[in-house]
Parts: structure tokens; sequence; C-alpha cells
């Protein structure tokens, strides 16, 4: 997606328009839903994103609303 169709992703409901996208599939919730959980956190979520060339998106959660541990996969 280009970067003024983040805003839009970022809607509930919404969906980008886009030749990899499926068209039928899919509620346009998920983007959303993780901002608002990131947020109740006190997190902030960074997408960044170029047309025709890949999406990466940051989930960053403040220390206090982490909980470290270590786990099969950490070791």
């Amino acid at each position: 997606m280009s970067p003024e169709q983040i805003p839009v992703a970022l809607e509930p409901f919404r969906q980008v328009a886009s030749p990899f996208a499926r068209n039928i599939e899919g509620t346009g919730l998920g983007l959303a839903l993780v901002k608002s959980l990131v947020e109740c956190h006190d997190g902030t979520l960074e997408i960044h994103s170029e047309l025709h060339k890949g999406t990466a998106v940051r989930v960053m959660l403040p220390p206090q609303r982490t909980n470290c541990r270590r786990t099969a996969l950490s070791a």
C-alpha cells in the first residue's frame, strides 16, 4: 500500500485495494484492532509502506507494560 493509504487501513472495516489483496475475505479489522490494543497499553504502532515493495509494522510497548520471561523460543 502507499503511505497515503495507511490511514484508511487503520480505520475499522476499511480495506485498501491491492492486486495482492483478496477482494472477498477479511473484515478490515486487523490493523484497527492492533492499533487500539497497543494504544490501550500506552504503546505506539508504526507502519512504513512503499507501494509494490512491502509494508512493515512495528509495535512498541513501554517496559512497564511488558512481562519478560524466558521461554523455549527465547532461550
